[in-house]
Formats: C-alpha cells, sequence, structure tokens
C-alpha cells in the first residue's frame, strides 16, 4: 500500500513538473535583470518593440549616445546597457534595453530592445539589408546578435556586470539568435562600398540611403612611428604626412617606412581595415581616387571585388616580410590595438575616435593640417582646412517587413540634428547650432566629388 501512495506521488509530482516546465513566465519588471530575462520577446507581443542596427563601427559611439538618450524614456526604467559574452560575433554586439518613449512606439511605451553588430563594418549592414533573410538560415554572419528574454518558457541567462547598479545596470548576456536588420548605418554611400558579400543580391534601388553628418578621417601611427617622423622632421609638434606619400603606400608604389621616411628600412605595419570596411572605402576614395568610376552595373548593383577608379589598393597578400606587414582587419578597434603596439605602424582611423588613458598612438597632420584642433576633432574640417571628410549615411528599406519608421528616424535626426548631440568626429548637416555645424559639403552627397564650401 505505501508503495502504491509513494509511486502515486512520484507520479504526481513529475506530472506537476512537467506542466511548470512548459507554463508561461510571468513577465518580472521589478529589476533589470528579471526584467531582461523573463519578459517575452516575441515580435507579436503588443508590449514590446525592437530594432537591430547594423554596419559602421566608426559611428558605433554615436549611435550608443543616440539611442540611450533619444529612445528610451527613462522616468520609470533605467536603460539597461547589455554586454554580449558569446562566441558568435565575439565582442562586437552592444545592446540596450528599457522602456520606450511613447510617441516612437504607436503612442505608448513599450519594452524596447535596440541591438548593434559593428562586425566587418559598413559593408556588412548593407549586405544584410540587400540578402534574402529566413529568420533560420545565416545568410550574413553579422545576423547573428544578442538575444535577449526567456527561450521554450526557460528565463534567459543575462547576469549582472560586476559595475552594475540599480540606477545604471550593466548585463553580460550569451545567448544570440538570428535577427534581420532594420537598418544600418555606413561611412559611405552604399554605392560607394568596394565590396558586398556576394548573398548580397538585392538592388540598391530598395534601399533608402539618407545622409546624416559630414564625417572626419586622419591617419594615426604608433608612438615608436610618431617619434621616428618627429626627430625626420626636426620637430617637438606634430609631425605632418604627406597626402601623396601615404598613397604611394596604400598603391604600393613604395613598400614600406621609406614612403614616409626616406631612406629609412624600419618594418612598417599598414593597419588597413577589410573590404568591407566604409572607412576602408574612404580611405581608397581619398588616397586613391577609387570606388567612383566603374564598379556598379548599369543597374547600380555592385560588381562584387571590381575597384572602380585609377589605382590598385595593397592587401595582405602585398605583404613583405621584415619591411611591410599589410593587416586587413575588421574593426576601428583592431587597428587602435595595432597601433599601441611598439614598432612602426599606420592607419586610418574615423576622427570619432577618441584616444583612451591607456592609448599610445597619436594623430599626424595630413599635408600640414592637424585633424585634432579641438576636443570634439571636428573643427578643422568642419571649417574646410582639412580635407579628408565624407559624407555618412544611414540606410532603410524602401519597404520594410515591419514598420519601424518612428525609431529609425529617430536615430538619423538624433545623427543628423546639431540641436540634440555634441558627436566626436561629426560636422552636422542639419540644425540650429552653428557651432557644430560644417561649412562644407559633397556635391550631392556624392564622396568622390570635391569638397564645397556651403556658408
Amino acid at each position: 500500500m505505501k508503495t502504491k501512495i509513494i509511486a502515486a506521488a512520484a507520479l504526481t509530482l513529475c506530472t506537476t513538473a512537467a506542466f511548470a516546465a512548459t507554463k508561461p513566465i510571468a513577465c518580472d519588471k521589478t529589476s533589470a535583470e528579471t526584467m531582461v530575462n523573463t519578459c517575452s520577446t516575441d515580435p507579436k507581443a503588443t508590449d514590446y518593440a525592437s530594432l537591430y542596427v547594423a554596419g559602421s563601427s566608426a559611428l558605433g559611439g554615436a549611435l550608443g549616445t543616440v539611442v540611450a538618450a533619444d529612445l528610451f524614456d527613462t522616468t520609470s526604467q533605467p536603460v539597461i546597457t547589455l554586454h554580449y559574452t558569446g562566441t558568435v560575433n565575439a565582442g562586437q554586439v552592444s545592446g540596450w534595453y528599457g522602456m520606450s518613449k511613447a510617441n516612437l512606439t504607436g503612442g505608448v511605451s513599450k519594452r524596447l530592445f535596440v541591438v548593434y553588430n559593428k562586425n566587418n563594418g559598413s559593408a556588412a549592414g548593407v549586405s544584410q539589408m540587400l540578402s534574402k533573410f529566413d529568420g533560420k538560415n545565416q545568410i550574413v554572419m553579422e545576423s547573428n546578435v544578442l538575444s535577449v528574454g526567456p527561450v521554450n518558457n526557460v528565463a534567459g541567462t543575462c547576469a549582472a556586470d560586476a559595475s552594475s547598479t540599480a540606477a545604471v545596470p550593466v548585463l553580460n548576456c550569451s545567448t544570440s539568435a538570428l535577427t534581420l536588420a532594420d537598418m544600418a548605418l555606413s561611412d559611405v554611400a552604399p554605392v560607394e562600398l568596394y565590396k558586398l558579400y556576394t548573398t548580397a543580391t538585392g538592388k540598391l534601388t530598395t534601399l533608402i540611403s539618407t545622409p546624416v553628418a559630414m564625417q572626419g578621417f586622419g591617419l594615426a601611427v604608433s608612438a615608436d612611428l610618431y617619434a621616428a617622423l618627429q626627430a625626420a622632421q626636426n620637430t617637438s609638434g606634430q609631425p605632418s604626412i604627406r597626402r601623396i606619400d601615404y598613397a604611394s603606400l596604400v598603391t604600393g608604389k613604395i613598400k614600406g617606412t621609406s614612403a614616409l621616411i626616406p631612406g629609412n628600412g624600419t618594418p612598417l605595419v599598414l593597419a588597413r581595415r577589410d573590404d568591407l570596411s566604409g572607412t576602408q572605402a574612404a580611405s581608397n576614395i581619398y588616397f586613391a581616387d577609387n570606388a567612383c568610376g566603374n564598379n556598379h552595373d548599369p543597374k547600380g548593383k555592385l560588381i562584387a571585388n571590381v575597384l572602380g577608379g585609377a589605382l590598385p589598393i595593397i592587401t595582405t597578400t602585398d605583404a613583405v616580410p621584415g619591411v611591410l606587414d599589410v593587416q586587413a582587419l575588421a574593426v576601428g578597434g583592431d587597428v587602435i590595438t595595432a597601433l599601441n603596439k611598439p614598432g612602426f605602424a599606420i592607419g586610418a582611423v574615423s576622427l570619432t575616435t577618441g584616444k583612451k588613458g591607456t592609448d599610445t598612438w597619436n594623430w599626424v597632420k595630413l599635408d600640414g593640417v592637424a585633424p585634432n584642433v579641438d576636443a570634439k576633432n571636428r573643427g578643422a574640417f568642419a571649417n574646410g582646412d582639412y580635407p579628408w571628410a565624407v559624407t555618412s549615411f544611414a540606410v532603410t528599406y524602401v519597404k520594410p517587413k515591419v514598420n519601424k519608421s518612428d525609431l529609425t528616424n529617430a536615430v538619423i535626426t538624433g545623427l543628423k540634428d546639431s540641436t540634440l548631440h555634441d558627436l566626436t568626429g561629426i560636422a552636422y548637416l542639419d540644425g540650429a547650432d552653428a557651432t557644430k555645424q560644417s561649412n562644407v559639403m559633397r556635391t550631392n552627397s556624392n564622396n568622390c566629388s570635391p569638397l564645397v564650401r556651403i556658408n
């Protein structure tokens, strides 16, 4: 008799446990951690909205500022910063979670999850928007991004970071999922990018490219090369590199340090970006007149691996042991890492990049003009004194699968409007704050056209 009772009790317990495992988890908003892990992120949920931005690593810091300030209502819930700790696209994915501003989500504040992937830069973002996406196949690697919320009624695993507080919550999350990009950021116009993924078979006419700002770029060098340039130029101040000399280096006319310091044979690292990078496209355009001619078919589709324009661009296959080490790097942060190492190294970096306290690299002048004459690295190119600046773009769908125009427009406005933010390396095209605005622009936002003064 006792055996039967125990067995029956065990059966009842198992049945209860099975039922509990399939019962939907209640959305608990009492803390950042419980909200992120228990609240459903089903796209059909009426109290939830999401936005996935992909692309430019140079504009990543600007995007983070805009998202946190312009998309979230912090009166009831602080913005939760999410760090992705998984292995897919490791280190390149950022996330934010909180309650949306009501005017951006149909007049009602909703739980809002925003995720950003900068891996491989501008062309990787645009490629996602031109590739077929069915939610099951990883058409483009960068579509696998940070995921939040419960899975199969099992709570998520995001955990508080050691720096997290109730007022400034920070969570580490390891789960990822395939997600369709809602918009991309590109350092140059999509038509000016050199390379797209082969899966990017869609037409550029399916996308809207909106100019958001003038973005400046500069040449940066390692501490050792900086000192050597100072010695060669007999200066204790900021040394200069001629445009024609760096062009001779990146187009292979002169290989190694001798392109910068005649007669110097010290091994040189050229820390360039890979061909998916908008920064690399901006460098190709400025130093080699490339991506401006014949790399698109008559219908406007980019022809993969065909660089329009005049001059070839050296790649990793052009490395010369002991003389020139050419590195093609996925994100701007990798260039900074290379420049912080001992030895001679040089690379192109967006002026949106600020030096950190532990950094040893330095900006150099370009044809005698310093790019970083002020705290925001903006004044010289905004005034037209410094020439290397491009029009950067936000890219959205003409016909999105899900209408998120209020959110995407808020991001675009946040990047464009000089009265909303004071972003480093950005010279604004819109707004009423003349101290932040660009005095020059590219005709029709075509980065292959010369800079012209507008005021």
